[in-house]
């Protein structure tokens, strides 16, 4: 298991290195014609994160590789960011589209 470092870190990546809870969360949330080209029962934690240092009190990320339908590989990447930060930028007009 990935390490833990900071308790929104320490639920999110409990809950989602869980292949599961990864699963059930990328069923309940990514568009069907994007999961129907995935092959779920093969999902792979990936231990990599790409969250910048400055945010790593803020935001938690997991990554995973899948297997396309046609084999190839893809991966999905999972970042969770914390509630307040978010209001915070939005407030400051800092989020960008």
């Amino acid at each position: 298991m990935i390490s833990v470092i900071l308790p929104h870190d320490a639920f999110a990546r409990r809950s989602l290195s869980k292949d599961s809870h990864a699963r059930d969360l990328i069923k309940n949330f990514m568009p069907i014609e994007v999961q129907k080209n995935l092959d779920l029962d093969h999902l792979k934690l990936d231990p990599t994160s790409y969250v910048d240092p400055k945010f790593k009190d803020h935001q938690t990320d997991v990554l995973f590789s899948v297997p396309l339908v046609n084999k190839e590989l893809a991966f999905v990447y999972i970042l969770v960011a914390d509630v307040c930060l978010m209001k915070h930028f939005l407030a400051k007009g800092c989020l960008i589209n």
